[in-house]
């Protein structure tokens, strides 16, 4: 009897793990092995809406200087001033060039974003009513020392200047406060007058650093599991260079060497969740675990583009460095993402890179006999090292702009 008992539970045993078996091979998403990269799962990303509008710069004019950072820690702590103050529309107007120009002059405390947004947008960012302005742009926060009662919002490019009224006042000292705590994170800068606006250069040779990552890659089951939630009634139509599963609201797409993510949805939306469907998107789909910013529209099209410490990454193919999102307002929306990150810093193969400070700067253009106004700006963009490896090396570099297009500042003036 006790022989029995032994051989029937031997035999539940069997069966239960051949319903395993038949199960991870009928259900599970098939994934090839991948030697050379490493293969993570990482954290939901709860990032709100305004998360990835804020801006990439904050500037103050200080002693009759003029400090720049680029750290999120301290621009976060400026945006912070905003969450309690209420601020609404009272007027606008279109300034002439000279007008503009000795308007950004002026000491004030400025937050300057990466690329234009709308007042809709503003309002996941702080308190802001601009009334039937909402769909207007602008590119900086400026807060004039000398009014107190009123934040400017400016758009570069069109020269239009917004005014609206603060319900508490925020003169030199609220700004003060915070640059002297932050002050590390700050360098000195020089204006520039560029084509449209002013640009700002770092005065002195200031050190960058240059890092290594591993290049690391999302389990392409945590978009299936995000996307789908369960495998029941969806299709799996991999082939030998990509993942594909689909069903009859999404279509999603995993170039097994590319890492590139494609994913069309059909889903209907009004136009007051536009954003909180791009916030959904990018919760899905963005896993990078660092700073991700808003880098500009291009008719249905958003931008956004990967950080890396204080500096955004500039990327030849921008398959690895911005997030692409197109929402159509027939209820389509594609988005295109990488599935490559970096997480794990090489920590140890840091190295010091002297930036170029305004006056290398200007003899070099001077040298190859171009102007520094003729350009529409500069930034410091990280460059990708090609590799062979899955290491990546990200180095700090100049990069100029020309007629919206981004430029290392060693191949523009090789030109």
């Amino acid at each position: 009897m006790k022989v029995s008992r032994f051989y029937t539970v031997i035999l539940v045993v069997l069966v239960a793990i051949s319903l395993v078996c038949t199960y991870w091979v009928m259900f599970k998403p098939k994934q090839d092995k991948v030697d050379t990269t490493t293969i993570v799962t990482v954290a939901k990303n709860d990032k709100q809406i305004g998360a990835f509008f804020k801006p990439n710069q904050m500037l103050m004019y200080h002693n009759d200087t003029l400090q720049l950072t680029y750290e999120e820690e301290s621009i976060d702590a400026f945006v912070n001033l905003l969450d309690h103050q209420k601020m609404t529309f009272s007027s606008d107007r279109a300034l002439s060039s000279a007008d503009y120009l000795a308007f950004l002059s002026q000491k004030s405390a400025q937050y300057i974003f990466p690329a234009p947004m709308t007042f809709q947008i503003a309002k996941y960012l702080c308190n802001i009513d601009s009334g039937d302005k909402i769909e207007e742009t602008f590119t900086r926060f400026v807060f004039v020392f000398s009014d107190s009662n009123t934040l400017y919002a400016v758009n570069d490019k069109t020269k239009h200047v917004y005014s609206f009224s603060l319900e508490k006042p925020m003169n030199y000292d609220t700004f003060y406060s915070l640059e002297q705590k932050y002050r590390p994170s700050f360098f000195d800068v020089e204006a520039v007058q560029g084509k449209d606006t002013y640009y700002y250069v770092l005065s002195h040779n200031e050190i960058f650093k240059q890092r290594m990552y591993l290049l690391e890659q999302i389990n392409p089951t945590q978009y299936i599991k995000t996307l789908f939630g369960s495998t029941i009634n969806l299709k799996n139509e991999s082939t030998s260079t990509a993942y594909r599963y689909v069903n009859n609201q999404f279509d999603l797409t995993i170039g097994k060497d590319t890492g590139l993510v494609l994913s069309t949805q059909y889903r209907t939306f009004s136009t007051p969740q536009y954003l909180q469907t791009i916030a959904t998107q990018l919760d899905y789909f963005e896993k990078w675990p660092k700073r991700v910013l808003f880098a500009g529209q291009n008719g249905e099209t958003l931008h956004f583009r990967r950080y890396v410490a204080k500096l955004p990454i500039m990327d030849t193919v921008e398959n690895f460095s911005t997030t692409r999102l197109k929402v159509r307002q027939d209820g389509i929306i594609t988005t295109m993402s990488s599935s490559y990150i970096l997480q794990t810093e090489l920590s140890m193969k840091r190295k010091d890179i002297a930036m170029m400070s305004f006056q290398d700067m200007q003899e070099a253009f001077e040298q190859q006999d171009k102007s520094m106004a003729d350009i529409d700006g500069v930034g410091i963009f990280y460059t990708i090292q090609p590799s062979k490896t899955k290491v990546i090396t990200l180095v700090p570099e100049w990069y100029v702009f020309v007629n919206d297009t981004a430029k290392r500042i060693v191949d523009y003036l090789a030109e």
